[in-house]
Protein backbone atom coordinates (compact mmCIF):
# COMPACT_ATOMS: atom_id res chain seq x y z
CA UNK A 1 0.00 0.00 0.00
CA UNK A 2 1.49 3.39 -1.26
CA UNK A 3 2.39 5.22 1.79
CA UNK A 4 2.62 2.63 4.52
CA UNK A 5 5.93 2.59 6.52
CA UNK A 6 7.62 -0.56 6.95
CA UNK A 7 10.68 -1.74 8.80
CA UNK A 8 13.12 -4.43 6.97
CA UNK A 9 16.33 -5.88 8.45
CA UNK A 10 19.03 -6.70 5.95
CA UNK A 11 22.00 -9.10 6.96
CA UNK A 12 24.90 -10.14 4.14
CA UNK A 13 26.67 -13.13 4.19
CA UNK A 14 27.90 -13.73 0.80
CA UNK A 15 24.19 -13.12 -0.07
CA UNK A 16 21.65 -10.95 1.65
CA UNK A 17 19.15 -12.29 3.51
CA UNK A 18 15.87 -9.49 3.54
CA UNK A 19 12.49 -9.27 5.89
CA UNK A 20 10.39 -7.13 5.80
CA UNK A 21 7.56 -6.11 7.91
CA UNK A 22 4.63 -3.39 8.20
CA UNK A 23 4.55 -0.78 11.20
CA UNK A 24 1.02 0.55 12.49
CA UNK A 25 -0.09 3.71 10.87
CA UNK A 26 1.27 7.06 12.53
CA UNK A 27 4.80 5.45 13.74
CA UNK A 28 7.05 8.73 14.54
CA UNK A 29 9.95 6.53 16.02
CA UNK A 30 11.25 2.93 15.88
CA UNK A 31 13.66 1.58 18.41
CA UNK A 32 16.18 -1.38 17.30
CA UNK A 33 17.82 -3.51 19.32
CA UNK A 34 20.50 -6.78 17.86
CA UNK A 35 21.82 -9.06 20.08
CA UNK A 36 24.50 -11.47 18.43
CA UNK A 37 24.08 -15.01 19.61
CA UNK A 38 27.42 -16.91 18.01
CA UNK A 39 27.07 -16.97 14.56
CA UNK A 40 23.24 -15.56 14.72
CA UNK A 41 21.87 -11.54 14.68
CA UNK A 42 18.56 -11.66 16.73
CA UNK A 43 16.78 -8.75 15.65
CA UNK A 44 14.19 -6.78 17.70
CA UNK A 45 11.73 -3.83 16.84
CA UNK A 46 9.46 -1.63 19.19
CA UNK A 47 7.31 1.57 18.07
CA UNK A 48 7.66 2.30 21.46
CA UNK A 49 11.00 2.05 22.78
CA UNK A 50 9.50 -0.33 25.83
CA UNK A 51 8.12 -3.65 24.19
CA UNK A 52 10.42 -5.24 21.32
CA UNK A 53 9.23 -7.38 18.99
CA UNK A 54 11.60 -10.24 17.52
CA UNK A 55 12.02 -9.64 13.95
CA UNK A 56 13.93 -12.07 12.51
CA UNK A 57 17.31 -14.07 13.14
CA UNK A 58 19.76 -14.46 10.59
CA UNK A 59 23.63 -16.45 10.03
CA UNK A 60 26.41 -14.33 9.82
CA UNK A 61 29.22 -16.88 10.24
CA UNK A 62 31.76 -17.65 12.83
CA UNK A 63 34.10 -14.77 12.29
CA UNK A 64 34.61 -13.25 15.64
CA UNK A 65 33.81 -9.46 14.25
CA UNK A 66 31.43 -8.25 11.81
CA UNK A 67 30.13 -4.86 10.56
CA UNK A 68 26.77 -3.27 11.49
CA UNK A 69 25.52 -0.11 11.21
CA UNK A 70 21.86 1.50 10.71
CA UNK A 71 20.31 2.62 6.98
CA UNK A 72 17.42 4.03 5.97
CA UNK A 73 15.79 3.48 2.40
CA UNK A 74 13.14 4.81 0.08
CA UNK A 75 12.72 2.41 -2.79
CA UNK A 76 10.37 4.99 -4.58
CA UNK A 77 9.16 8.08 -4.27
CA UNK A 78 10.98 11.61 -2.92
CA UNK A 79 12.44 9.75 0.23
CA UNK A 80 12.26 11.15 3.84
CA UNK A 81 13.97 12.46 6.39
CA UNK A 82 15.64 10.71 8.96
CA UNK A 83 17.49 11.14 12.05
CA UNK A 84 19.37 8.04 14.40
CA UNK A 85 19.57 8.90 17.71
CA UNK A 86 21.43 7.18 20.10
CA UNK A 87 23.21 4.66 18.40
CA UNK A 88 25.40 2.46 20.51
CA UNK A 89 27.52 -0.49 20.05
CA UNK A 90 27.82 -2.80 23.14
CA UNK A 91 30.50 -6.10 22.91
CA UNK A 92 28.64 -9.37 24.35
Amino acid sequence: MSGQQNMSIVYTRDFSNWATGRLPENTSALWLKVVRKGPAPDIFHSVDGTNFIESGVGYLGTNETVMVGPMCAAPEGKGFEVRFDAWTLHPS
